[in-house]
């Protein structure tokens, strides 16, 4: 086979298709699992609270730090030791580090699998809250 055989660019384009095919089934999988687990922390937190406009401040308190620490916006490497600390026990750190693997940098899904463990964790203690504490009606006071 020469450079200038045909079937040489038809192989490189049929791999380059199913590697980004490959690619946006791992980001939708990965919005998936996302969309899942941060859901369930939401209805989770909310379950504590006892009516729908605490429960809307009670979400924002938590999540507006969260994306802030978590490296959502920018990098947390200049970060304190224990802002740090925190980022690594929140689960958008985690889950902002698998988006960007797989989007960014093409990588596997499981290629960092202790990562997406974390957020799995945290949408599995939001489920059980939820679980426990959520209500459609709002709770006497």
């Amino acid at each position: 086979m020469n450079a200038a055989d045909p079937s040489l660019s038809t192989d490189f384009v049929a791999a380059e298709h199913a590697n980004q095919r490959r690619t946006t089934i791992l980001i939708l999988l990965v919005l998936l699992i996302g969309a899942v687990c941060f859901a369930a922390m939401g209805l989770g937190i909310s379950g504590l609270v006892r009516s729908a406009e605490g429960s809307s401040a009670a979400i924002n308190a938590v999540y507006l730090p969260m994306a802030i620490i978590s490296g959502t916006f920018f990098t947390p490497k200049g970060y304190p030791t224990f802002l740090k600390v925190i980022a690594d026990a929140l689960p958008l750190t985690h889950y902002t580090k698998v988006t960007r693997d797989v989007m960014v940098h093409g990588e596997h899904i499981w290629t960092d699998w202790k990562q997406l463990l974390v957020v799995l964790a945290w949408g599995i203690v939001g489920m059980l809250a939820a679980l426990k504490f959520f209500r459609w009606q709002p709770r006497e006071a």
